[in-house]
């Protein structure tokens, strides 16, 4: 009775989940969406989609971009890949993705306000001011008040990380470079946000192995 009562609230989440599928603003001009390959390839497929890349400083000629999508409620895991020198030489794979995979990742991404997070606030560099150092007198004894000078820790290769959020005509568009290095010394609620959406979509992603090319 217990395990049937539990399998019933199990299904009932889920169904919960489904209906909370988000609605996007876009946050991309019109010339940038229409220079975009994921929004030509997919415009109007899908209720919506999420397409992930990752750049390096070394390019191999070949841009993986995985995606997951769902429409009337039954989710895809998508393999886009094309060549750098010619994206029209590009192939599309895709496989069946559970739905309870596919309501656990919206649930996870609605928690991190995956929806409305800002470039600027994903890769900020804003160091809090510090107190400056301040000496006082006091009878014979002198008090120093204040702390060191802070320094700005840069990154000049690394990673920069790529999402795509596409549905219907609306596209908004993140990229966050070496956000995990950063969040160490620019602590940011949103660029935390940004790498704890990254790391649920890459969960959902392995339940299903690498699709080859």
């Amino acid at each position: 009775m217990k395990k049937h009562l539990l399998i019933t609230a199990l299904f009932f989440f889920i169904g919960f989940v489904k209906a909370q599928i988000p609605i996007i603003n876009s946050n991309v001009t019109d010339q940038f969406k229409n220079s975009s390959l994921v929004y030509e390839a997919f415009h109007k497929k899908y209720d919506l989609l999420i397409a992930f890349h990752l750049e390096g400083t070394t390019k191999f000629g070949v841009t993986n971009i995985q995606i997951i999508a769902v429409k009337r409620n039954k989710w895809k895991k998508i393999l886009f890949t094309y060549q750098d020198q010619n994206p029209l030489k590009r192939r599309i794979k895709t496989k069946s993705l559970n739905d309870t995979l596919g309501a656990k990742l919206i649930s996870d991404l609605n928690a991190n306000n995956f929806w409305t997070l800002d470039n600027d606030s994903i890769n900020s560099r804003i160091l809090k001011i510090k107190t400056p150092v301040v000496k006082t007198l006091s009878k014979d004894t002198v008090y120093i008040f204040g702390s060191r000078s802070v320094q700005r820790p840069e990154m000049n290769d690394g990673v920069g990380y790529y999402f795509k959020i596409l549905q219907g005509d609306k596209l908004r568009s993140y990229i966050a470079y070496n956000p995990d290095f950063y969040v160490k010394y620019y602590p940011s609620k949103q660029r935390e946000q940004f790498i704890n959406s990254r790391e649920a979509f890459l969960i959902t992603l392995s339940y299903l192995g690498n699709m080859k090319q």
